[in-house]
């Protein structure tokens, strides 16, 4: 609480698109990312192998849940205007490859290694927002 009293955000949230439109983008945005991994990893017929159906109704849904956490986080960086809740979002984005890549790849492979390099180059991007923020919230005659 002491990094938003020192940037000075009065209101947490103040937002580009209103809350019951967001809301709505939000869901029309989760179909989207559940149909896309529908048609990108479609199911195989029930006939076959009953775990090789498993697995596919596994890796589609997690693709599908990864595509829509991405999405939905796309929507909250470009739907506000604080720099906290834009770095809330990129955190979503994030998450959801995490979730897309874990649940295609059953395990932890080399794409977890790439998540956790994108995961040092966020937090190294949100250090330099806040560092960069903090500066410019700083008069020309102050010293901190």
């Amino acid at each position: 609480m002491r990094a938003l009293e020192k940037v000075q955000i009065r209101n947490e949230v103040e937002h580009v698109v209103n809350i019951p439109s967001s809301a709505m983008i939000a869901g029309i945005l989760s179909l989207v990312g559940f149909s896309f991994a529908e048609r990108v990893l479609p199911v195989p017929p029930s006939d076959l192998a009953s775990d090789i159906h498993e697995q596919a109704r596994i890796a589609t849904a997690a693709a599908g849940a990864g595509t829509s956490t991405i999405l939905v986080g796309m929507l909250v960086m470009l739907g506000r205007q604080k720099i906290v809740t834009k770095v809330v979002g990129l955190l979503l984005m994030e998450n959801g490859v995490i979730l897309a890549i874990l649940g295609l790849t059953h395990g932890m492979p080399l794409l977890v290694e790439f998540g956790i390099a994108l995961d040092v180059f966020v937090a190294v991007q949100i250090l330099a927002i806040f560092t960069l923020r903090l500066r410019g919230g700083v008069e020309p005659g102050e010293h901190t």
